[in-house]
């Protein structure tokens, strides 16, 4: 934004410039005077309105009914309320606890100081002086009102109803000096005390006796009452003092008066439509304005130029309400204590019109200016208006529906149903050619020639009614794929799809062109847009409905083509060789010819009427926007009021799940590992933009970015911590001032050092001792392994000779079984051959064989049964089968 900065003071230069060149013609308006108009409202408004937001208990103040606001140093808006106090920083509004001994009743006055504390009265029963949003200090009084707290100096002014008391520096009790005069409510001779009270530039006290008027109030507590005028009702009310010495004194009828402590008179100034129930002076540039909190509104009286201006809720649109605080906050923004909730007008300067002269703004489009300076306005269904120095509603050719048409030609044009016209101011509007024009858009040249966008292509058409000529044609049906412009050369520049053409006239009459390539447009064949523009550097911006701001730099070989801005785009205009203006759908984006550079965004927030925005202009010292149901005014310096660094305030600390009030000094635990932090930045006029940046060191190494106004840490190991935050509000602006807070986590005893070093120790020796357990284990183990082999050896080698003898009595059975095969074989042999032999004998000589060989046969086969009887009986007892029966 400080890019932005460095341009405005140029441009007012400029306009300062141009306003005296045009007063040597004999027809110019000074810069001031047109400021003032711009400012005060010397434009005749149907429908005016002042962005405001309203802010009631239900966004979480105390009580809708506000009496008393002041800002702290830090930022911070404290607001007393019939029913406690109240603090808002920026994100939310919060009640402010306040002693029992106070209760939550009516806080009258609040009073911020430079150290950061505040004096907050709550009215009959005391005093009570905060820091942050902490009470460090309660004064009970004796009286029940506290009019008006004044710091002068060091020292702090605390004037009640009927008495004066002072808190110098270093003194810790209070200095108590009654009024020395009668006061009797119920006494018609007598004073009804303090009203309200003030001290002048000069150092003088005074109190404003609600019936017996102004009087000077002396050391000693003595009164000199004034000479109060005779129409005065015996009813004051409020009473305050400006920078140059004089005092705004005013009347419960309404009447305000301006007071002049040398001469002791008393001037009538004006008379406000209801009681003015507080005086607020704040400065608009170079001029001192009172604001005046009224039941009906705020009256605005202007202290330089000595006369009354238009009330805000009658020229601003701004509802009536009892209003009895004004504050001016740190951003240039009013907020408007009422008894129906607090008004924020975060962007008092800008005004809002959606009628001018009793004719309703319908598709408000293009800005111009003639010759003579005046700025104009073109409307798509409500006709021209001519906006400076006063307003003028105008529809040439008896209709009110005209197309967008910059004229650069020193002369208004305008193009609608009925033809082509032109606004001459001797003589009124001039028709220069016939219904047959059909002209969707266009611009008109130096020379007074028009070169005009229609359906099915680009025409040139001349101021004496010759039929035009088309120097570019295309399809109905790809119109919206064709933009052109005029360059400030004067030369043509056209958007052909994909192609960018610059056209070079090939006569002195400009009658004939031809259209050479000078960039191309990968990509954008398909994008749809009407309108671009050309600066002084050579550059060319293109607006699109779906590819956003497009800027084309045709010097750079190959040419640059580059988004500047997402988004869809209506209008962009080129002021003179810093800036350019492109109106969109999601509001204004202000950029650098130079680089491209986007230095500014606004939107709603910032003001506007309206976020869509079709066109705008650098005027004097104005920007102009226009909407499709009205227009915005806003003043240049209003443009960087908001981008100054936000101070940053921490507003509370969570520490595991339980809120921890920044002034609670007690000690971290080594339990408290989750810590949350609740911040705010205390810009106002538009919060949605901030930015937040937080660290925590040493566990974050870098900067994290959020827009939530919280941060929770959890598992946090032991050791010192610092908490930073600070805020943006652009990107590219630098961060405010940061806040910190530093908190240190104790250890658990097992995470402290001794309880480590004592862990490690006993680590070594048990260590150590596990080592020579396990030798010992395993020397004994070895010993037992051992004993155990000698065991096994010395079984093993019982096994060995068990194991050879049971072999040897194998061998011996082996022997004997070969010995009974052996015998029993011959025991086989002999019967079997006695057997065979006979039948052999029998066989061979067919002789029978006789009665006692056959016997003998018998014998030896019994016998042979004999032998195979034992021999199976031997396999049964092998076997198992065969049970032996010892006998004796």
């Amino acid at each position: 934004m400080k890019r932005l900065t460095a341009f405005i003071p140029r441009l007012l230069a400029v306009a300062s410039h141009a306003d005296e060149a045009a007063s040597h013609q004999g027809y110019g308006y000074g810069a001031l005077t047109l400021l003032l108009a711009a400012l005060y409202g010397a434009m005749p408004v149907a429908a005016q309105q002042l962005p405001y937001r309203q802010h009631t208990p239900r966004d979480g103040l105390s009580h809708e009914h506000i009496r008393s606001l002041a800002q702290a140093e830090d930022g911070r808006l404290w607001i007393g309320t019939t029913s406690g106090l109240s603090v808002y920083d920026g994100e939310t509004f919060r009640r402010v606890a306040l002693p029992d001994s106070m209760r939550q009743g009516l806080v009258n006055s609040v009073h911020a100081r430079p150290d950061g504390s505040a004096w907050v009265s709550v009215r009959g029963q005391g005093l009570a002086r905060m820091r942050g949003e902490r009470v460090v200090r309660t004064v009970p009084t004796p009286h029940k009102y506290l009019r008006r707290i004044v710091e002068r100096g060091d020292t702090l002014h605390f004037f009640m109803r009927q008495g004066l008391w002072t808190l110098s520096p270093g003194e810790k009790q209070f200095q108590r000096q009654p009024y020395k005069y009668r006061i009797e409510l119920n006494n018609p001779q007598a004073g009804r005390g303090a009203r309200d009270a003030a001290i002048a530039p000069d150092g003088s006290r005074w109190i404003l006796d609600s019936k017996r008027g102004l009087a000077r109030l002396h050391e000693d507590g003595t009164v000199r009452f004034m000479p109060t005028p005779p129409e005065a009702l015996p009813d004051w009310e409020t009473l305050r003092f400006t920078e140059r010495g004089t005092a705004l004194v005013a009347c419960n009828d309404g009447r305000v008066y301006r007071f002049d402590p040398e001469t002791e008179q008393f001037e009538e100034l004006f008379r406000s439509p209801g009681p003015v129930a507080y005086i607020r002076i704040i400065t608009q540039g170079n001029r001192r304005i009172a604001l005046l909190g009224t039941h009906g509104g705020v009256e605005r009286y202007d202290l330089t130029q000595d006369r009354r201006l238009s009330s805000l809720h009658e020229a601003r649109g701004l509802p009536p309400r009892l209003t009895r605080a004004v504050l001016r906050d740190h951003e240039g923004g009013l907020w408007l204590g009422t008894a129906e909730g607090l008004f924020h007008l975060y962007a008092p300067g800008v005004r809002r019109y959606t009628s001018l002269d009793d004719h309703s703004l319908s598709y408000a489009g293009m800005f111009t200016t003639d010759k003579r300076g005046r700025l104009w306005l073109q409307t798509r269904n409500s006709g021209v208006f001519r906006l400076t120095p006063d307003v003028a509603h105008f529809s040439p050719g008896s209709t009110r529906v005209h197309m967008p048409l910059e004229s650069r030609s020193g002369y208004v044009h305008a193009v609608g149903a009925l033809g082509w016209y032109r606004y001459e101011p001797e003589r009124g509007w001039k028709q220069l050619a016939s219904r047959r024009t059909k002209a969707m858009r266009g611009y008109v040249s130096r020379r007074g020639v028009g070169y005009f966008w229609h359906n099915d292509g680009l025409y040139r058409h001349a101021p004496d009614g010759t039929p035009p000529t088309q120097l570019m044609g295309w399809k109905k049906e790809e119109v919206d794929r064709h933009a052109f412009t005029l360059a400030p050369d004067g030369r043509l520049v056209v958007r052909a799809e994909d192609r960018l053409l610059r056209g070079v006239p090939q006569d002195s009459a400009r009658t004939r062109w031809q259209f050479k390539e000078i960039a191309q447009l990968s990509g954008y064949a398909d994008a749809r847009g009407y309108l671009m523009g050309a600066d002084a550097t050579g550059a060319v911006w293109l607006s699109f409905w779906d590819r956003g701001l497009v800027r084309v730099d045709p010097n750079k070989q190959p040419a640059s083509v580059r988004q500047v801005a997402p988004g869809r785009f209506d209008h962009v205009t080129t002021v003179g060789d810093s800036l350019v203006l492109a109106g969109s759908v999601q509001g204004l984006v202000i950029a650098r010819q130079g680089d491209g550079a986007v230095l500014h965004r606004l939107t709603r927030s910032d003001g506007l009427l309206s976020t869509h925005v079709s066109d705008a202009m650098i005027y004097r010292d104005s920007l102009y926007a226009s909407h499709p149901t009205g227009i915005t005014i806003m003043p240049l310096p209003d443009l960087n009021r908001s981008e100054s660094s936000p101070r940053t305030l921490l507003t509370s600390i969570e520490r595991n799940g339980s809120a921890l009030a920044l002034s609670d000094t007690s000690a971290f635990s080594a339990g408290n590992r989750t810590v949350g932090f609740d911040f705010a930045a205390t810009t106002f006029a538009r919060p949605q933009r901030t930015r937040y940046e937080y660290r925590l060191t040493p566990h974050d190494t870098a900067w994290r970015t959020s827009r939530r106004a919280f941060m929770r840490y959890t598992d946090l190991a032991p050791g010192r911590y610092r908490f930073e935050v600070r805020a943006r509000n652009a990107p590219n602006a630098a961060p405010g001032s940061r806040a910190s807070y530093g908190f240190t986590i104790p250890p658990r005893f097992y995470e402290t050092a001794w309880f480590q070093l004592l862990a490690v120790l006993a680590l070594i020796v048990g260590s150590v001792g596990a080592y020579r357990w396990r030798v010992r284990h395993l020397r004994r183990r070895q010993r037992e392994l051992e004993e155990t082999v000698d065991e096994r050896t010395r079984a093993l080698a019982r096994e060995i000779e068990k194991t050879e003898e049971h072999a040897e009595h194998l061998a011996e059975l082996d022997q004997a079984k070969n010995r009974f095969f052996a015998n029993i074989s011959h025991e086989f042999r002999t019967p079997l051959t006695l057997l065979l032999g006979p039948l052999k004998d029998a066989l061979e000589t067919g002789e029978p064989i006789g009665e006692e060989t056959l016997r003998a046969m018998q014998n030896n086969a019994q016998r042979l049964r004999h032998l195979i009887e034992r021999l199976l009986d031997l396999s049964k007892l092998e076997a198992g089968r065969l049970t032996l029966n010892r006998l004796p």
